[in-house]
């Protein structure tokens, strides 16, 4: 095997997920220049055990550890759908309440006359039941 790639959806928002592709393996080294800051000197590394066992030791858990996230992500895009789903029939609601209710207001002659009148009416109504439960 040369090369291990993990295709999986990356959650970003709960109405966006995006599809990925990451390599795992063979994992890329960026090599950067040494500031001439630091005087020159190399840091010395002990590596106890040595490189190899411990590279051995410590490529398997990362593997493991970089699915499980994969995992974790695609477990939370998975269940963001449902939300999405959920977000656009509210959304499709709304807009059929709007629509029946802007026909019910045309077709109330009354409201269309005189639409003042009737919000006053109703706060006057509202004032004199108030006013009765008072006494």
């Amino acid at each position: 095997m040369d090369e291990l790639h993990i295709v999986n959806t990356q959650f970003r928002s709960l109405m966006t997920q995006v599809p990925v592709a990451n390599q795992l393996a063979p994992m890329q080294v960026v090599e950067t220049e040494m500031d001439d800051t630091a005087g020159g000197i190399l840091p010395a590394y002990e590596f106890e055990p040595e490189p190899e066992s411990l590279l051995d030791a410590l490529l398997p858990k990362y593997i493991n550890t970089r699915i499980y996230a994969a995992l974790i992500d695609a477990a939370a895009s998975e269940s963001a759908r449902p939300a999405a789903r959920h977000g656009r029939r509210a959304t499709d609601n709304a807009d059929e309440m709007i629509r029946t209710l802007t026909r019910e207001m045309k077709l109330d002659p009354a409201r269309l006359r005189s639409p003042r009148k009737s919000v006053r009416s109703s706060v006057a109504r509202t004032r004199l039941a108030a006013a009765g439960s008072e006494v």
